[in-house]
């Protein structure tokens, strides 16, 4: 174990910080998929936000461990953030029309796959009016005809 790391061993670090900043980014368009999907209501803008901010603690906890021996280094902090904001700002404006778009396009396929099932319940809905109808103008006769039956003896 070094404690004072040369060059090369720095701009290495950094470069893997920053190759994991760019990951993060990623994974934050998918919590961007995520929160559009459910049309960004405030609960699940909250859940999505604190679980991505602790696996990005978490995956930041694991990179220092992994590759500089648990030490905690301003650089690979900053090469982190510097990875996440420069894939951010360079895909931001595709990625947030590829979500929409995903978005929409999964929801005409949620929609054509329930439109069978919704017409097979409006006629099973619509028959069973109908039958409920006939059973009522029936139970009415056999309720005359039981009364007058009755009145009879």
């Amino acid at each position: 174990m070094e404690y004072i790391q040369g060059i090369s061993t720095q701009t290495r670090l950094f470069g893997y910080a920053f190759l994991t900043g760019l990951a993060l980014g990623l994974l934050y368009c998918v919590f961007r998929f995520i929160r559009t999907l459910f049309g960004n209501k405030k609960a699940v803008c909250y859940v999505a936000d604190v679980l991505y901010f602790l696996i990005c603690g978490v995956v930041i906890l694991f990179f220092n461990l992994v590759f500089d021996e648990g030490r905690l280094m301003v650089f690979t902090v900053f090469g982190v953030a510097l990875g996440a904001a420069v894939f951010y700002l360079l895909t931001a404006k595709i990625s947030i029309r590829i979500c929409s778009f995903l978005v929409k396009a999964l929801r005409v396929i949620i929609l054509l796959i329930i439109a069978p099932f919704k017409l097979a319940g409006r006629k099973i809905g619509s028959a069973g009016a109908k039958l409920r109808e006939i059973w009522r103008k029936r139970t009415k006769k056999s309720e005359k005809k039981s009364k007058n039956s009755l009145q009879n003896e």
